[in-house]
C-alpha cells in the first residue's frame, strides 16, 4: 500500500522537531546511523548506476554513429549526441524510487510533487537565472585565480535552434530532474531527518553535507567551490518549497543550460 500525502496533518514537534508531516517522515522518523549509512550506500550505488548507464548510452551513441573516433583518436560528437548520452542519468533515480516503493511510501517522499506548478515554475526560473549569474561570476574568478582556461566543451554545444531547444529540455527534464531527486529529494531529506534528533541546526547540516557530496561527485576540482555554493542554494530552495522539487529542477536546468548557450553563441564559434 502506498501512503497518501497528508501534508495538512501536524506531527508532534517533540517527536520529530520537523513540524509538518510529510510522506515518508513518519515511517523514517527514527533514522539512526545504521539506516543513514545504508542510505549513503544506496545513494552511492544510485550514482554509480547512473554513470554505468551513461557509459552504455555512450557506447550506443558510438554504434549509432552519433560519436565517431578518428584514426588519430580524435573524438567527434555529432549533433544530438550528448543529449542522447545524458539519458543514462535516469539511472540516478532508479534506486531511490525502488527504495520508497519498497517501504510503501509515496513518490512525494523524494520530492516528486507539485502543489502549485505555475508558482513553482516561476520561482524556479527566477532562482535559475540568479544561479546562472552567480555561476558565471564565480567561474571568471576561478579562471583569474587558477590561470585555467575558461571552460569549453564541444559536447555541450547546439548546432541549430532545434538542438538548442533539445538541450533546454534535457537539462531540465533529465539532468535537473535526476540529480535533484537523488541529491535533494532523497539524500538531503534523509540527512535532515537523521540530524533532527541530534543537531540544533539540522536543516543546515543536511544542506551543507549533501551539497559537498554533490560538488565532489562532479569530479571537477576547480568547480568544487562553485558547485558547493550552487548546491547549497538548491538545497535551501528545496527546503523552502517543502521539498517540492519543481523549482530546484528548473533552477538546476537553467543554470546548466546557460553553459550550453554560452558555448554555442559566445565561446566555441570564436
Amino acid at each position: 500500500m502506498v501512503m497518501d500525502d497528508p501534508d495538512f496533518l501536524e506531527m508532534e514537534e517533540a517527536e520529530t522537531r520537523i513540524g509538518i508531516f510529510e510522506p515518508g517522515r513518519w515511517l523514517e522518523r527514527d533514522i539512526d546511523w545504521d539506516k543513514m549509512f545504508r542510505i549513503l550506500l544506496l545513494s552511492g550505488a544510485a550514482f554509480a548506476l547512473g554513470m554505468a548507464l551513461t557509459v552504455v548510452t555512450t557506447l550506443l551513441a558510438v554504434v549509432m554513429g552519433l560519436v565517431r573516433i578518428t584514426p588519430s583518436l580524435n573524438i567527434i560528437f555529432e549533433p544530438w549526441s550528448f543529449i542522447f548520452i545524458s539519458l543514462g542519468q535516469f539511472g540516478f533515480v532508479i534506486l531511490p524510487i525502488r527504495y520508497v516503493r519498497k517501504y510503501g511510501i509515496s513518490l512525494r517522499a523524494i520530492g516528486i510533487k507539485a502543489k502549485k506548478p505555475a508558482k513553482e515554475i516561476v520561482i524556479g526560473i527566477i532562482a535559475g537565472l540568479g544561479m546562472l549569474t552567480l555561476s558565471m561570476f564565480l567561474t571568471l574568478i576561478t579562471v583569474e585565480l587558477t590561470g585555467e582556461p575558461l571552460f569549453q566543451d564541444e559536447m555541450l554545444l547546439a548546432h541549430d535552434t532545434l538542438e538548442l531547444i533539445g538541450w533546454a529540455l534535457c537539462m531540465i527534464l533529465v539532468v535537473g530532474f535526476t540529480e535533484e531527486v537523488l541529491f535533494r529529494g532523497f539524500l538531503q531529506r534523509r540527512f535532515e531527518i537523521y540530524f533532527s534528533s541530534s543537531k540544533k541546526r539540522y536543516k543546515d547540516w543536511a544542506v551543507v553535507i549533501t551539497s559537498f557530496i554533490f560538488a565532489v561527485l562532479h569530479l571537477d576540482i576547480y568547480g568544487v567551490p562553485t558547485r558547493l555554493l550552487l548546491g547549497i542554494i538548491l538545497g535551501l530552495l528545496a527546503q523552502s518549497r517543502n521539498y517540492s522539487l519543481v523549482s530546484p529542477i528548473i533552477a538546476h536546468g537553467i543554470n546548466n543550460f546557460g553553459l550550453v548557450f554560452w558555448n554555442t553563441y559566445y565561446l566555441l564559434p570564436a
